[in-house]
């Protein structure tokens, strides 16, 4: 009886240990592929063979653009792919596993970085939340979100109308192409997954690769572009109408009445808010000195035409008055003939009630349609003005 209790005991700890043991298939398979595995090596065994590395991302999201620093901000998934020649195994012998997940640091991995990367760049953010695929035939898959800050050379001078053209630069910063050779996974990034942003629309986008010989021997890099256009509808409702209307305003007056006082304080007035817009406007103009936005000068000229109308306007008041003294003049030497059956208390001539005289009323008439007819010119010039400026920043 004795016996037959450890007999059924020996075979259920047998069952427990079988059992233990099919639940470890996956981790007795990672410690075989990883005896005596060096992950500082490359995984061939020919030292002369090539590691074709394959790479593609993923666009996700544009951060943003720092045209004081030229750089750009940008979001994207990294998908690398290689062939690990040490991590292969028969998925019959290891309960059809067909593929296993190693954490950076336990096997191979390329050092992939990019050139112009002028951030705070941490490649190995996520190492120790996403792991590494391999499947049976040794085929190693990395997907690794990443956020970059690459330099770009901006151009703002059709600001805000622009285009920006910029480009990342990424390859191995030891491996030679004769050691990791990289190719691009696929012609362009994936924008499958792009979040568009507010300010900028994503036109295009390009994968291009680089072979380039330097003094330490012969490297392969990709060059990926890309190229975004600023969403400009902002800044025409906010900025460019605003700034029109205002010079347009300042048109008007020529058609204010000479002798009422206040040509100058409406002048001035249309002066000082066009000031006060260019202090607003000056916060969403790119800070560069490399390029300057030809906005600039628009908002420059437009109050440098408001000036000249409010000069214009100071000698039309003093034309206007002249004209005035010498009808007096002339009325008071008897030179003219007017009509006195109203005189004023004080002696003075009612020219404007009384006298029919054209030699009188014909300069102040004409003054009058010159004010009119100069501000007629100056309200189609300064239209005109505008919208060839804003022709000219589309072209």
């Amino acid at each position: 009886m004795i016996s037959v209790l450890i007999v059924v005991g020996f075979l259920l700890h047998g069952a427990q240990a079988l059992d233990i043991i099919e639940q470890n298939v996956e981790g007795q398979l990672q410690e075989h592929l990883l005896e005596n595995y060096s992950y500082s090596a490359r995984p061939v065994r020919n030292y002369s063979s090539v590691i074709d590395l394959s790479y593609s991302a993923a666009l996700y999201q544009l951060l943003g653009f720092d045209a004081k620093s030229e750089s750009m901000t940008t979001q994207f998934w990294q998908r690398l792919s290689w062939k690990d020649e040490f991590l292969t195994w028969n998925p019959e012998d290891w309960e059809n596993i067909d593929k296993m997940r190693f954490w950076h640091g336990e096997i191979w991995v390329p050092d992939l970085l990019p050139y112009n990367e002028i951030g705070d760049f941490d490649p190995l953010r996520f190492k120790y939340v996403i792991p590494l695929v391999v499947t049976s035939e040794g085929q190693v898959l990395w997907n690794l979100p990443i956020v970059m800050t690459t330099s770009c050379a901006m151009d703002v001078t059709n600001f805000p109308f622009d285009s920006q053209k910029c480009v990342i630069t990424i390859g191995s910063w030891q491996y030679q192409a004769t050691e990791v050779d990289v190719f691009c996974g696929l012609d362009s990034f994936d924008t499958q997954f792009y979040s568009s942003h507010t300010q900028w629309e994503l036109k295009d986008t390009s994968c291009k690769r680089h072979h380039e010989e330097s003094a330490t021997g012969f490297y392969s890099s990709l060059e990926f572009t890309l190229e975004f256009e600023r969403m400009n509808d902002f800044y025409v409702l906010n900025i460019l109408l605003p700034n029109a209307a205002l010079v347009a305003l300042s048109g008007i007056i020529f058609f204010l009445p000479a002798d009422g006082g206040e040509r100058t304080g409406y002048g001035v007035t249309i002066m000082l808010a066009l000031c006060v817009n260019l202090m607003i406007v000056t916060d969403f103009i790119p800070e560069t000195s490399k390029t300057i936005p030809r906005i600039t000068g628009y908002f420059l000229a437009s109050i440098l035409l408001t000036a000249v109308s409010l000069a214009l306007a100071v000698v039309s008041i003093n034309l206007h008055f002249w004209l005035l003294r010498r009808a007096v003049a002339k009325a008071k030497k008897g030179e003219a003939a007017y009509s006195f059956d109203n005189p004023k208390s004080n002696g003075e001539t009612d020219l404007c009630e009384g006298s029919e005289d054209t030699e009188v009323h014909g300069p102040l008439r004409a003054m009058v349609i010159f004010d009119w007819v100069l501000g007629g010119v100056y309200l189609t010039a300064t239209t005109l003005y505008s919208i060839i400026f804003v022709i000219s920043l589309y072209i």
